[in-house]
């Protein structure tokens, strides 16, 4: 759940959420434990764009002023990047949409995404995944279709 400011994580030592009705929707089954977390705790900003959790079972925080991974305990920086929108392909690769640009951590590395005829172009604010394979991306106000090594406008 994010509120501004804010990490609130919920998990349950249950593998099955109690089946009944919740009369508010910010109301907890008693079997849920609440942890939260701000900028005293290691967040770096004081607002979260997004979140994606990466198959090794990191929780990845997007905020302005950087990407930060999250173990469970403590938050890592990871890269000083003003990010936007973050997603997680099919091989567990996180893309990340920045305002300097789409970048890609596979592997331990992040690498900067080059679009063809869009070099000058750094604003990417959103990424999904296309059914067949690979990931749409809106840099700069257009449509691209990434797959492997290959990247079009559509």
């Amino acid at each position: 759940m994010l509120f501004a400011g804010h990490l609130i994580l919920f998990h349950s030592s249950a593998a099955v959420a109690e089946n009944r009705t919740i009369a508010s929707p910010f109301e907890i089954p008693r079997k849920y434990r609440v942890l939260h977390w701000t900028t005293a705790n290691g967040l770096p900003a004081d607002k979260i764009k997004a979140l994606a959790q990466t198959p090794d079972g990191y929780i990845w925080i997007a905020t302005r002023n950087g990407l930060v991974r999250f173990d469970g305990v403590e938050f890592r920086p990871f890269a000083d990047l003003n990010c936007l929108c973050l997603f997680v392909d099919q091989s567990g690769s996180l893309w990340i949409g920045t305002r300097d640009g789409l970048f890609v951590l596979a592997h331990g590395e992040i690498r900067r995404i080059v679009l063809v005829g869009r070099e000058d172009s750094k604003l990417s604010q959103a990424i999904c995944g296309r059914k067949a394979g690979g990931i749409w991306v809106d840099y700069g106000g257009l449509l691209f279709s990434i797959n492997g090594n290959e990247n079009r406008a559509c």
